[in-house]
């Protein structure tokens, strides 16, 4: 619940260090997601980029259910699929 917290925060004050400890908490698993998919580190980063930009562009729209780790997980297999 601490990454929903830190997003939260995010969303209210538009603090950079909120959302930089989400990012700071998942970033090696979206990375690792999106390197499964692609076999590519180049490609692989630049995902985990997009997956991080779509995250703060949808932040405020998202509802606290389930695991933010989750959704993160998800939207760095949707942003794979379209790099393709």
């Amino acid at each position: 619940m601490e990454s929903w917290t830190q997003l939260e925060a995010f969303v209210r004050t538009g603090s950079d260090d909120a959302f930089e400890a989400v990012v700071s908490n998942h970033i090696d698993m979206v990375y690792a997601t999106a390197l499964r998919k692609t076999d590519k580190p180049d490609a692989a980063s630049e995902i985990t980029q997009a997956t991080f930009i779509l995250l703060a562009e949808k932040a405020g729209k998202l509802k606290q259910q389930g695991s933010l780790g989750a959704w993160l997980h998800r939207s760095a297999l949707f942003k794979s699929m379209e790099s393709r």
